[in-house]
Order: structure tokens, then C-alpha cells, then sequence
């Protein structure tokens, strides 16, 4: 899911980028460069959030897009566990609890 939505953003970026890099160095100079970039990065940090997000989601599924997502397993990679018993961190450092 990340690699599609970064070829995409990629795609989009290759049109709207020279146009806001340029607005932006004649606008704050070499500021604006930054700017453009540090907007270019965030908005490349968001597709890779949402596109992992998704991919786990779609993961879970159990339809043909799940199966699809999983590379062709018919079971689900989630699997319900039973949560092993832990101690409490003060009792492991041998402070007294109440």
C-alpha cells in the first residue's frame, strides 16, 4: 500500500513541485526552497502513515482484498494470543508493594 501511494504521490508531486519550489524561492528566496521541501517531506511522511495503516487493515480482511494483501494466505496474520503473566516492575527491582 506504501509503495503505491508514494508512485502516486510521486506522479502528482512531479507536476505541482517545480511550480511551488519556483512560487516559493521568487516569494521568500531561500527560505521558500525550504519550505517547499519541508512541505514535499510531510506530505511524504502522511502517504507513509496511511499507507501503512491501510495495508494492516486491508491485511485483516478476509475477502479477495485481504487475500490479495496478504500475498495469496487464506488465514488472517493477526492471530489471537493469550497474554503472558507479567510481574509488576517494582516486584522485579524488589521494591515493596502495598
Amino acid at each position: 500500500m506504501t509503495c503505491v501511494g508514494l508512485n502516486l504521490y510521486a506522479v502528482s508531486a512531479a507536476l505541482w513541485m517545480p511550480y511551488s519550489l519556483v512560487s516559493d524561492q521568487h516569494q521568500f528566496g531561500f527560505v521558500g526552497v525550504a519550505l517547499a521541501l519541508a512541505s514535499w517531506f510531510t506530505g511524504a511522511g502522511a502517504v507513509v502513515v496511511v499507507g501503512a495503516c491501510a495495508g494492516a487493515v486491508f491485511a485483516d480482511e478476509e475477502g479477495t482484498l485481504g487475500t490479495l494483501t496478504r500475498g495469496g494466505q487464506s488465514r488472517s496474520v493477526l492471530r489471537p494470543v493469550r497474554p503472558r503473566h507479567c510481574r509488576h516492575p517494582t516486584t522485579i527491582i524488589g521494591w515493596p508493594t502495598r
